[in-house]
């Protein structure tokens, strides 16, 4: 289909791409029925995502979607009123529909002999339970033994209600098609079980997607207003309102969002979510005047609360690693020239909130945050981290020759500032040290005057008996020493 816009053109190949994979896959299982309703239902479950992104629904028509379907459906012989012709050339159907009845399909059925009648029982299934195909295939042949999945799951009513509707777990091959549906009725065992072909294409034909979101902030940037050797050298650009380029982001996310599949970033989950999870793409979304990352995720089964941790941890990882490492990488242009957009940061704001998490946030006021109040050993802990860090920094500019030169000096600096965090202080020697606006320079140099032979608790009594030792160091103004007089320490 030729259109003039490349936008579109892209969204239409991406469409019908993924019609055309979710009826080959449907055309694969050679178990079913290929009647049209459930194709449709294949088609609608596969993209389902694909018409959460608000710019395919805009951009592509009702018309050129039922034309898609239309023209996919036709080209596998998948006919109105009953099954497909010719499904199949790789040999599952040797002849084809006489009728409205396939020949020759190739299926798996458990036959009884010489029984009188088929006996069938309306049947709830309860709880899906995936195993590896390892796994699924040693429990289909050995049904008898004791299995931690049915025990984990006996507190359900897997048994005959009043109703004989018989209640039961489903256990499906999670590489394969099959499924086995088991009764246990308070066993660990299977005491009741039946062969279930083509399982996973009924679960995925009846089960209903589910959405939710993740939310989290998006920050954009510029290096348009540098020159080449400015642009080599910046660790980051100038800062830019992510509002005003909406359109712009969201068509470049579309267009990295083609790299993946229909299940998008759900591609890279582990089984254990892979199950739930039928896909996650990013967008963005407008939330009052601010622009927002977003995470849009298909489920088709509950998360319980742990999944649902794992989950936005997964989202927050792909954020800042995965996807969005990537993303960010990409230029977006716009009238007002190349911009990058992160959907990560390393602030301590950062979030990645489930849509009733982000709507509390934002219904919650604004209020300021005060801060703890420090008591004094903890205020005396703080400055000299500050007067440490301080000296590192200056000493990074020296030279190894310089760096030599002061071994002497950076050793005693160290052990003091290590035995001024650790060592236990009284009320008067905290006052003392709180006084000065570096103390651990002023007690190193009492220390290294004395040729390191005083140690730290000396210097700071010294200090105390001959406060003109402190003469010349800044005072600190706006220490005030606490009123109490109860005792003070420091650990």
């Amino acid at each position: 289909m030729a259109n003039t816009d490349p936008r579109k053109a892209g969204l239409l190949e991406k469409y019908q791409d993924g019609v055309d994979r979710s009826i080959h896959r449907l055309k694969n299982c050679a178990e079913h029925m290929h009647t049209r309703r459930m194709a449709m239902a294949a088609i609608e479950g596969d993209l389902a995502p694909f018409w959460a992104n608000e710019l395919c629904t805009y951009l592509i028509t009702p018309q050129e979607r039922n034309a898609i379907i239309e023209e996919t459906l036709a080209k596998y012989n998948i006919v109105e009123n009953g099954y497909a012709n010719d499904l199949d050339n790789s040999g599952d159907l040797s002849e084809c529909k006489k009728g409205n009845v396939i020949t020759m399909l190739k299926t798996k059925a458990a036959f009884k002999r010489k029984d009188p009648e088929v006996e069938v029982n309306d049947c709830v299934i309860e709880r899906i339970v995936r195993l590896d195909s390892g796994d699924f295939f040693h429990f289909k042949h050995n049904l008898l033994q004791d299995y931690d999945f049915i025990r984990d799951n006996n507190h359900l009513p897997c048994s005959f209600d009043t109703e004989g509707v018989a209640h039961c777990l489903l256990v499906l091959d999670r590489d394969g098609e099959d499924g086995i549906l088991v009764r246990s009725e308070g066993a660990d065992y299977a005491r009741y079980s039946s062969y279930m072909p083509g399982a996973k294409y009924f679960v995925e034909a009846c089960q209903e997607t589910q959405s939710m979101k993740f939310y989290c902030p998006l920050t954009a940037e510029t290096y348009a207003e540098m020159d080449e050797e400015e642009r080599q050298f910046a660790s980051e650009g100038e800062y830019v309102d992510p509002e005003a380029y909406e359109d712009y982001i969201r068509e470049k996310i579309v267009e990295y969002n083609h790299l993946d599949d229909e299940r998008g970033l759900a591609t890279y989950l582990d089984n254990e979510l892979k199950d739930k999870v039928w896909s996650i793409n990013a967008d963005v979304e407008m939330r009052g005047d601010t622009l927002y990352g977003v995470f849009i995720i298909e489920v088709r089964e509950d998360l319980s609360p742990q999944e649902l941790e794992k989950l936005r941890e997964y989202c927050s990882g792909q954020a800042s690693d995965g996807w969005g490492e990537g993303f960010e990488q990409r230029e977006i242009d716009t009238p007002d020239g190349e911009i990058y957009v992160h959907f990560w940061d390393s602030g301590d704001d950062y979030f990645m909130l489930t849509e009733d998490e982000f709507e509390q946030r934002m219904n919650t006021p604004a209020q300021e945050i005060v801060p703890e109040e420090l008591s004094v050993a903890e205020q005396l802990e703080a400055k000299i981290e500050k007067n440490f860090a301080l000296y590192a920094n200056k000493n990074m500019e020296l030279s190894n020759s310089e760096v030599f030169d002061m071994a002497r000096e950076i050793s005693v600096v160290q052990d003091t500032y290590n035995d001024l965090l650790h060592n236990e202080w009284d009320e008067t020697e905290i006052n003392t040290l709180m006084a000065y606006e570096n103390p651990l320079e002023l007690i190193s140099n009492i220390r290294l005057d004395a040729n390191r032979e005083i140690s730290t608790d000396g210097a700071v009594s010294t200090l105390i008996r001959c406060p003109e030792l402190g003469e010349g160091y800044p005072m600190d103004e706006s220490y005030v020493p606490p009123d109490q007089s109860q005792g003070m320490t420091m650990q």
